[in-house]
């Protein structure tokens, strides 16, 4: 049995891999080190010196003969036993060797270990770095050997990094084929021969094999930059293997390979929350959907941020009376559904449902904080079960659930209600929602203040929010209360400053099918605008139709956005909501693209803009306000610039925001995590699951 390391620069990585083969490798295996004529003059004496100390063979190219060359000049020379291809940016972890050869019988060809960076055969998942300061490769080898059967794995090619090549195929096969040039695409064209000759291969589970990824492949040039393949060895491989894909796909496409890394996944995730600070979040919709709105996406890339700082479970239901746990740490996503005896519309004010339900988490999660981000149908009293069981709980006052259960504070007829002081004219209303709702709106209050007055830490994205539920409830004290902005997407520096022809294009943004979100109006606003020759575009709507002077864009990715207002090019957006927002993430994406907004004088949507003066408000939300405001402001171009550079100077404060908020929750979740300890949780931490 011999190791072959074909080594080119990338001295850090490849001491690391010959001090790693020296702690794992028992003596009974040959290890051949050859420099591949590495133009750093510090690698070939640096691996001379460990080949010493180890007792590793060090050979040295004449010339840069690229990976195959190297492989096959190996292959020339050992004559007899298997041959294990290695790169030199791995780290193998105790065990692997025994394990590859125990997988190696009569009619395999190759073995490949399980690693990070193992092409389709990566763990937790492909293209996942699962690395932090407190999980390691020794940790993940130890999660992969405990969530998987240690029983080899048939599968269509190995993976050179770590590469097993049996004496019987290897004599029966051959060597790489030259026409690879450099590398890429050798070892998949070498085990589809090895296929078309009767032999197999295998994956050994719980060999793992830490692999770097790229260090000497990018160092020689091999692979385009920015690229993890080559794109004609790839068209060379695919014409002499015309059923190469189809045998991959195939292999992807069964059910064991997605259990695979779901079983690795979930067991990670248990370990780095059994070691780390547990954020338990329940929010009313799913972060990670593609029709995520503003509030979901903000705690995505919350817990996106601090995935490598706290292990996070987010919770949420999803619809069918079903409730959705999604783990997160590391890059690494698991999602399990389960069904509840919750309707899947009701509003249960006297939430002993949802409470049971908040309580049941909290016993299998055991988390170090509760954060409740929005209920939506479910009452404010989630989080009762976490304050009752003593666990630091934050609220973050994304909407005005905790006031009304119809969030949005529409009336009967569709108009903003203005928050009444007289509860029994909102009973009456809640009494005509179509989703009835089981309580008084003193009880539904009573209960909201008695959650926020109990919560550890309040969070309103906007001052304007304080003084909107003040009306309603007793808002606690301000000792216990941050305003912390949503985490907004960074896309201020888009859009250069500078003097701009009026377009006579308006952009209506969001979902404009929702009542409270200017639904009832759009249509005259419309009609108003492009009747005096506006072009009006829509983006984040399905509803309306395409007309002369109307472009309705649909719906968009995040990502789409600064490419689709760019291709748009309005001078004016208009943001016609009749009901106080709390923050509104669409100002934030207008801002950034230097698209001055209209807002009616309500919220937090006036608040900003009155701060910044990157816009205008209208004092009432109908259509006449917003079409003459428009039209006027669109008579005057330098108004128009001067509003255009102060949305853009507002997009990079914001975006500095969005960072401060990050560190924010970070510093609060850390300082109630101890206070947790402090306190003594009722919930304990022994037998921690992330679900």
């Amino acid at each position: 049995m011999t190791i072959v390391v074909p080594v080119y620069n990338a001295l850090p990585e490849t001491l690391r891999c010959l001090e790693a083969l020296a702690r794992t490798v028992r003596g009974a295996s040959r290890v051949m080190v050859i420099d591949d004529a590495s133009p750093d003059p510090l690698v070939r004496p640096a691996i001379v010196e460990a080949g010493q100390r180890f007792g590793f063979e060090v050979l040295a190219n004449p010339e840069n003969l690229g990976f195959v060359g190297t492989c096959n000049r190996a292959f020339g020379l050992i004559s007899t036993g298997h041959i294990l291809l290695l790169n030199s940016d791995t780290e193998p972890q105790a065990g692997w060797l025994e394990t590859m050869l125990g997988a190696a019988g009569e009619d395999v060809a190759s073995v490949t270990a399980v690693s990070n960076n193992a092409s389709i055969y990566s763990v937790p998942a492909p293209g996942v770095d699962p690395f932090s300061v407190d999980f390691s490769p020794d940790d993940l080898a130890a999660v992969v050997r405990r969530a998987l059967a240690p029983d080899p794995v048939d599968i269509p090619v190995g993976v050179g990094f770590c590469l097993l090549l049996t004496r019987q195929a290897l004599d029966r096969v051959g060597g790489f084929n030259p026409a690879f040039g450099m590398g890429y695409g050798e070892e998949d064209d070498w085990c589809m021969r090895a296929t078309h000759a009767g032999f197999r291969h295998r994956l050994a589970p719980h060999a793992f094999v830490f692999h770097e990824g790229g260090a000497s492949m990018g160092a020689a040039g091999v692979l385009p930059t920015g690229t993890g393949t080559h794109p004609e060895n790839e068209k060379l491989l695919h014409s002499l293997h015309p059923d190469h894909p189809v045998r991959v796909s195939r292999y992807l496409a069964e059910p064991a390979v997605h259990l695979t890394r779901a079983l690795v996944a979930r067991e990670m995730l248990q370990d780095i929350s059994r070691r780390r600070t547990h954020i338990l979040h329940w929010i009313h919709a799913d972060p990670w959907s593609r029709h995520a709105g503003g509030t979901e996406r903000s705690v995505q890339r919350l817990v996106e941020a601090l995935n490598r700082d706290f292990a996070h479970t987010v919770a949420f239901p999803d619809g069918d009376g079903r409730v959705s746990v999604v783990g997160y740490a590391n890059g690494v996503m698991t999602r399990q559904s389960f069904p509840t005896s919750i309707p899947d519309s009701a509003v249960d004010s006297d939430a002993v449902t949802w409470r049971d339900l908040s309580s049941t988490l909290l016993d299998l999660i055991q988390p170090d904080v509760f954060h409740l981000h929005h209920g939506h149908i479910s009452s404010p009293s989630v989080a009762l079960a976490a304050i009752e069981a003593r666990v630091p709980t934050v609220v973050s006052l994304h909407d005005f659930n905790f006031i009304c259960p119809r969030n949005h504070l529409l009336d009967r007829w569709g108009s903003y209600c203005g928050v009444p002081r007289v509860a029994s004219i909102c009973d009456s209303c809640l009494a005509d929602q179509p989703d009835r709702v089981t309580t008084t709106i003193s009880e539904w209050r009573s209960t909201s203040e008695s959650v926020l007055a109990q919560a550890d830490k309040v969070i309103v994205p906007d001052v304007s929010v304080i003084e909107t539920m003040g009306r309603a409830i007793v808002m606690p004290a301000m000792a216990t209360v941050e305003v912390i902005p949503p985490i907004t997407l960074d896309l201020a520096g888009t859009v250069a400053v500078g003097d701009r022809a009026l377009s006579h294009r308006v952009l209506i943004p969001g979902r404009l099918e929702a009542p409270h979100k200017g639904g009832s109006l759009i249509s005259e606003l419309i009609e108003r605008l492009v009747g005096r020759g506006i072009e009006v575009h829509s983006i984040g709507t399905e509803d309306l139709t395409p007309q002369r002077g109307l472009v309705v864009h649909g719906g968009y990715s995040p990502g789409d956005l600064p490419k689709l207002l760019e291709d748009i090019d309005a001078d004016l957006g208009l943001i016609p909501s009749i009901v106080p927002e709390t923050f509104s993430m669409t100002l934030s994406e207008l801002w950034a693209m230097g698209v001055p907004v209209l807002a009616a004088d309500i919220g937090a949507l006036a608040h900003r803009i009155k701060t910044t003066g990157a816009g205008w408000v209208v004092p009432s939300a109908d259509a006449a306000s917003f079409a003459n405001t428009t039209l006027e402001l669109l008579g005057d171009p330098e108004t128009i610039d001067g509003a255009r550079a102060r949305a853009i100077a507002a997009s990079v404060q914001a975006t500095r925001m969005a960072g401060r908020a990050i560190e924010l929750h970070r510093e609060i979740y850390r300082e109630l995590a101890a206070e947790r300890v402090r306190r003594g949780a009722k919930v304990g931490r022994t037998n921690r699951t992330s679900l």
